[in-house]
């Protein structure tokens, strides 16, 4: 799917909010299924996660500066690529 793209949030633990329990789960099986079966590409696929790794050197943690920082650089690297 070469036009489309996806940014999957998943927080378990909020720091004002009580915990949840399958939030970073559900993240992950959604971004799976997008890349393994919707056929979407993994340059165009962010997840973000409590505990998910580090992307183009910035920190995944779904705060609201990375979520501006990294859906920038997606945006960024799309356009560059036409």
């Amino acid at each position: 799917m070469k036009h489309h793209a996806c940014i999957a949030i998943g927080i378990n633990q909020y720091q004002l909010l009580q915990p949840l329990s399958y939030a970073q789960e559900d993240a992950e099986a959604l971004s799976a299924f997008l890349l393994e079966e919707a056929g979407f590409a993994a340059d165009r696929c962010l997840l973000m996660t409590d505990a998910s790794p580090s992307l183009w050197g910035h920190p995944t943690y779904p705060n609201r500066e990375n979520i501006l920082n990294l859906t920038r650089r997606l945006c960024n690297e799309q356009v560059q690529q036409g």
